[in-house]
């Protein structure tokens, strides 16, 4: 039986640890963190949630703690792993250890799934003869996959997974679910019009631009161009501002919230949303490796929209998550009037739209120690 779990994050994911957090501490499990000052600025942590922590100002620090084995727990719990693969890799844990995997094609299978293979530059393939040849990192990933107990990608569903892991190895368990429903006061919307937002980072690297663009364009020119509320956010490079800035002088419905927004402003920019539109990339550049959206790596607005109840415009490679189809609509690239036309739909029936099936955070939380508690038992 589980009753403390360690929590590390010595990267960037501040948003998982937040929700690790927030479930563990609902089903009264004690908690160890170890994470950066940085990343701790971002957590929101209450006062009566029983949390051991420890805060580093760099990496090493952390590592050294962690070496040392002076902290306990029946689990622990890295919830990213981002480079330091050697390291990772010679790591002795003194509790059974869980990796959560977000990039899965670049975790498991990296020399299958190059960018070179598809884009070649002097730059790119200077950093992956420094990172294949020189760090080895394929080897230490491949080595810290061996060493650590269980292997989780962190996407929405299973069948997305199942082709790309060894099933045969009991390292490699579904996906774990932090996602319940959140009950919030409602709050009054700030404007009349039909709000669609774009919500993550506004960026070339995961954003589809073009076609934002020419989402754009045929919704300002639509019957309803003037009664919707675009809003951008995220930030974004000095070409990408200027290509906002005409967007903007043809619509001042358009709206961009620029640079870091607090975990409470993202949050609120999403419950005054209507609609989101997700313009992903199918292929995403990591490093390296190239992932595959919504197969080999999952979009954390695609949990947003589960979470707050939010109908979204998702392009049709990315599969809509079993469970919640009615809150995912499908576009084609090729048929912008229909994607019009299905807005249309949305903004006449939004009052009445329906609720997910996901459950309190107190059964969320019930649900994900059950599953943890149930895999130290089979691995015993």
């Amino acid at each position: 039986m589980i009753k403390r779990i360690a929590v590390i994050e010595l990267y960037y994911h501040h948003e998982v640890v937040q929700q690790f957090l927030d479930l563990l501490s609902t089903a009264k499990v004690d908690l160890t963190l170890i994470t950066l000052s940085e990343i701790h600025s971002y957590l929101e942590l209450e006062e009566d949630q029983r949390i051991e922590t420890h805060v580093f100002a760099h990496r090493q620090a952390a590592f050294h703690f962690l070496n040392a084995n002076t902290w306990e727990a029946d689990l622990c719990i890295m919830t990213t792993i981002a480079q330091d693969y050697k390291q990772w890799s010679q790591m002795r844990w003194p509790c059974p250890s869980l990796l959560l995997v977000h990039n899965w094609y670049a975790f498991t299978q990296p020399l299958n799934h190059l960018r070179l293979k598809q884009h070649f530059s002097l730059s790119l393939a200077m950093k992956s003869f420094y990172k294949i040849l020189l760090q080895r990192e394929a080897y230490y990933k491949k080595k810290l996959l061996a060493q650590v107990d269980f292997i989780a990608p962190f996407a929405i569903q299973q069948s997305h997974v199942d082709h790309l892991a060894d099933r045969a190895s009991r390292s490699y368990i579904e996906p774990l679910s932090l996602l319940y429903e959140k009950v919030v006061k409602p709050k009054p919307k700030r404007h009349e019009l039909f709000t669609i937002l774009v919500p993550g980072r506004v960026e070339a690297k995961s954003k589809d631009l073009a076609c934002l663009e020419h989402f754009l364009e045929h919704l300002l020119r639509s019957p309803i161009g003037a009664e919707v509320r675009v809003v951008l956010m995220g930030k974004v490079g000095a070409a990408l501002q200027n290509r906002i800035s005409q967007w903007k002088q043809k619509a001042k419905s358009i709206q961009l919230k620029e640079g870091y927004l607090t975990t409470v402003a993202y949050q609120e920019c999403i419950q005054q949303a209507d609609l989101l539109f997700l313009p992903l990339k199918a292929a995403c550049p990591y490093s390296i490796y190239v992932e595959k959206m919504g197969q080999s790596k999952a979009s954390g607005t695609i949990s947003d929209a589960i979470h707050w109840t939010k109908p979204a415009l998702i392009p049709s490679f990315y599969p809509k998550p079993r469970g919640f189809e009615n809150l995912f609509f499908h576009y084609d690239k090729g048929d912008w009037s229909a994607t019009i036309q299905q807005i249309i739909e949305l903004k006449n029936k939004t009052q009445g739209f329906p609720k997910t099936n996901l459950w309190s955070k107190k059964q969320a939380s019930a649900q994900l120690l059950y599953r943890l508690n149930l895999l130290l038992a089979d691995a015993q």
